[in-house]
Formats: structure tokens, sequence, C-alpha cells
């Protein structure tokens, strides 16, 4: 997902709040709907979280390509 983000002028705006928001709409979206009734999975990934940790790794590893 973050590859339809090249547009940026600077891979730390993949950090700015609206562009956040907008790649974890993306990646919920992507997600396939969660199964109901089982015990182990009693509540979902924290997407925010994960985006805000993948996109600062990527910033800090020089991944995004521009």
């Amino acid at each position: 997902k973050l590859g339809n983000y090249e547009y940026l002028q600077d891979s730390k705006k993949l950090t700015d709040p609206e562009v956040q928001a907008k790649i974890v709409a993306e990646v919920k979206a992507s997600l396939p709907p969660t199964q109901i009734g089982i015990p182990s999975i009693e509540k979902e990934p924290d997407i925010a979280k994960i985006v805000e940790v993948v996109t600062r790794k990527v910033i800090e590893h020089k991944l995004f390509v521009i």
C-alpha cells in the first residue's frame, strides 16, 4: 500500500496524520472479514499502530523510493 504514496515529496510525509489515516483505511479495507467465535482472537489488531511502526521503519531504512 505504501507504493500508492510515491507522489509524496519526502518519505517523512508518511507520518502525517492525514496520510496515516488514508493508509489505515486502505489496509482495513483490504483485510478479510474477521471470523466470529474464535476464542483465541478476542480483539482485532491495532492497524493504526502497525501502520505507524511500519512507516517509521520505511523512513528509517530509506525503503521508500521516489
